[in-house]
């Protein structure tokens, strides 16, 4: 009997000129550089046989991400610190490990783990985080935010009020101010920031995103701890 595949979670930043990378150009910039470094990868059966690389969550483009996740199956026993070796020399820049160990096991994708999103949204040249901050307030004491999605021909409506745990107004320097958002992920819906802002007026004023990182429901901590 063949040995179970071995799996690797790889904890990793996506910055720069990368952040404008699409999700598919992504995956591929991984099957690049893990086929450089030599991994073992494993790849699914049939007619177009691909790498097993699972993403928790696809990064938009135009986001950073500071602490996103995947996982890789492998054919041969290969130990964190063997891959972190073998891979850092062929990372592009704008891609940076931040950790890897060996993945849970879990009847449950990667993607049905994810149970929440933390951002934060740089205001640039705003200049109007009192009048921010009380927006914030007067939504958050809301009980519902009526919205409505369409994707694909499909309309789907839904209350987006319980999918923000949290959001605050941070002074991000003279004239910016940084909206930080908790977001969570449910299986029916799931809360975007350009959402958020939408929903707060925030329209006069360019911003950049960045997603800090992912809770996952097999972590130990949880986003109702951060």
């Amino acid at each position: 009997m063949n040995a179970p595949y071995k799996r690797l979670r790889i904890t990793f930043s996506q910055t720069g000129v990368l952040k404008y990378l699409s999700h598919l150009d992504m995956i591929r910039t991984w099957e690049r550089l893990l086929r450089r470094a030599r991994i073992p990868l494993a790849y699914s059966h049939g007619f177009t046989p691909h790498p097993k690389i699972s993403v928790a969550s696809p990064l938009p483009v135009g986001f950073e991400g500071l602490r996103e996740i995947l996982e890789i199956t492998l054919t041969e026993e290969l130990t964190p610190g063997e891959f972190l070796a073998r891979v850092q020399p062929f990372l592009p820049s704008g891609l940076d490990i931040i950790a890897v160990k060996e993945a849970s096991r879990s009847r449950y994708s990667l993607q049905q783990r994810v149970m929440a999103s933390e951002y934060e949204v740089r205001l640039l040249d705003c200049g109007k985080c009192a009048e921010l901050a009380e927006r914030v307030r007067t939504l958050l004491e809301r009980d519902s935010i009526p919205w409505r999605k369409e994707k694909k021909g499909r309309v789907r409506e839904y209350n987006l009020r319980p999918l923000i745990k949290k959001l605050e107004v941070r002074k991000g320097g003279t004239k910016a101010c940084i909206l930080w958002m908790l977001l969570q992920t449910h299986p029916d819906a799931t809360a975007r920031p350009e959402e958020v802002l939408e929903v707060l007026g925030v329209k006069e004023c360019d911003w950049e995103i960045k997603r800090v990182r992912l809770y996952l429901v097999d972590e130990e901590e949880t986003y109702a701890e951060g």
